[in-house]
């Protein structure tokens, strides 16, 4: 019997530790001229703020934007230069690498805040963007649900090829397997 509670140990413990599904945001597949703001779930993520930004082709910009693509030829361009807030809409949380800005015209200051459960948990420095290539702005922020983008000069920017990973929640299936486990103690109990 202490070899079935072992499985169910080691399967418990196998169903915690899940692996962490990454991904990323490319736009490529979104129509250019598409407005964020009305798109639900594009990559897990809802996109709001004070300011609606775009889906567009880079290879058909001028100044600035047309480095804005890093993976294909679509990025978000941010023509308002306000805040935008990207919602993890999942039940789990996210580990938020990172991604590629670029100025448009002169140069832009940017910076980023990671939430949890309405709270703010990190803040970043500033970030200069220029005009001439894009910046990859590596954070590495772990478990949010929230990052917000802030614009601190009028601007207007581009963003591109941003990657996350999904962190598993192990709640649930530690709890079916724990039940389990509880039912097989009481059966042997009820043997006896």
């Amino acid at each position: 019997m202490k070899s079935v509670y072992k499985k169910i140990a080691g399967l418990t413990f196998a169903l915690c530790a899940t692996s962490a599904h990454a991904g990323l945001l490319s736009f490529e597949d979104i129509n250019p001229g598409s407005n964020l703001d009305v798109i639900n779930n594009y990559g897990g993520f809802s996109f709001g703020g004070d300011g609606p930004s775009l889906v567009f082709d880079a290879s058909q910009q001028a100044n600035g934007l047309k480095n804005a693509a890093i993976d294909g030829v679509n990025a978000v361009l941010n023509f308002s230069g306000h805040d935008i807030i990207m919602r993890w809409l999942g039940n789990s949380l996210i580990n938020f690498d990172g991604g590629y800005w670029v100025s448009d015209s002169n140069d832009s200051l940017i910076s980023f805040e990671g939430w949890r459960d309405g709270q703010q948990i990190f803040n970043s420095g500033m970030f200069t963007l220029n005009d001439t290539q894009a910046t990859h702005i590596q954070l590495g922020w772990s478990q949010i649900d929230q990052i917000v983008i802030k614009t601190h000069s009028p601007t207007v920017w581009g963003m591109d090829a941003l990657s996350f990973t999904q962190v598993p929640t192990p709640t649930t299936p530690a709890l079916l397997m724990l039940g389990g486990l509880g039912l097989l103690l009481n059966r042997k109990k009820s043997t006896r």
